[in-house]
């Protein structure tokens, strides 16, 4: 049996799988556009090295979100059960009910 990751992991794993692809296209394109445009062959790899360093930084920038939307949709804040801070709880300055 193969140990599969579920839920969060597996996004994670996805999204970060995703990104790195995307970056290197995205790498690559910009240095082979600037290369049509007659750049010097170590000023299209330093562009599109940035242009990789850039697109990595916005996707750790998407997989934060990524996770605070899924921890902001998962069932037990669907339910409303935060835990002991939320605003169920405190309410009437945390007398019983």
């Amino acid at each position: 049996m193969v140990d599969r990751a579920t839920g969060e992991a597996a996004l994670r794993n996805a999204w970060r799988s995703f990104a790195h692809r995307l970056a290197v296209v995205g790498g690559c394109f910009v240095a082979l556009l600037s290369l049509f445009h007659h750049v010097p062959a170590s000023t299209a790899a330093l562009r599109g090295g940035v242009a990789w360093l850039a697109v990595q930084a916005l996707a750790r920038v998407g997989a934060v979100a990524l996770r605070m939307a899924y921890r902001f949709d998962s069932p037990d804040t669907a339910k409303g059960t935060r835990g002991a801070g939320s605003m169920k709880d405190t309410r009437n300055n945390g007398a019983a009910e």
